[in-house]
């Protein structure tokens, strides 16, 4: 079962990552039989092509805490260099003292997903709407567009899954399609805070 949801899990994590515009090396695009090699060697971290993301998955079965944070961190910046961004996937609950550790600015490019969050494709569930984060550029001309201000766009939360997803931060307008049946498809926007 772990093995399974395992696969699951790392499918997703790729699919992110690509989501999110990182290059992604065919290689780590694997069916199941070549994941259990991986997975018994204990190498299925996925790795963009040009090493400014990794996808680390915890792999003791322990809740993850402040120390562990801190070797995970440490043991990828000596290998990567300090600009890799980390996204650490854990298996069960981790400490409280982690989300005040992750708002010191040493752990602005770390974020940690639970493997319950990530076993499908939250942007696949046919109930989501379509996201798009858009840039400084694409924002500007839809609020020029419109004539208003981020503050008069409705909110998002940074914590929203979808948002976690795509990895924006505060700040940032999410373009959302929907599909209607009466209307055809309309599009809203949020203001991620």
């Amino acid at each position: 079962m772990e093995l399974n949801n395992t696969f699951k899990v790392r499918k997703t994590l790729i699919e992110m990552l690509k989501d999110r515009n990182y290059t992604i090396n065919n290689t780590n695009e694997v069916n199941f039989e070549e994941f259990m090699i991986m997975y018994e060697e204990n190498n299925y971290d996925v790795v963009d092509e040009n090493n400014k993301i990794i996808g680390y998955f915890f792999k003791e079965h322990k809740a993850f805490g402040k120390k562990d944070l801190e070797n995970v961190v440490s043991d990828i910046k000596e290998k990567y260099g300090n600009d890799i961004r980390i996204i650490i996937v854990v298996k069960d609950k981790y400490n409280v003292s982690i989300e005040k550790e992750l708002a010191n600015p040493f752990y602005r490019n770390i974020e940690i997903f639970l493997f319950e969050n990530l076993t499908f494709n939250i942007t696949k569930y046919k109930l989501i709407p379509k996201h798009i984060p858009l840039n400084e550029e694409e924002a500007k001309k839809v609020l020029e567009h419109y004539k208003i201000t981020k503050a008069q766009i409705p909110k998002m939360q940074v914590k929203d899954p979808v948002a976690r997803y795509y990895g924006v931060k505060g700040g940032t307008i999410m373009k959302i399609i929907r599909n209607s049946p009466s209307s055809g498809e309309y599009v809203t926007y949020r203001y991620v805070r």
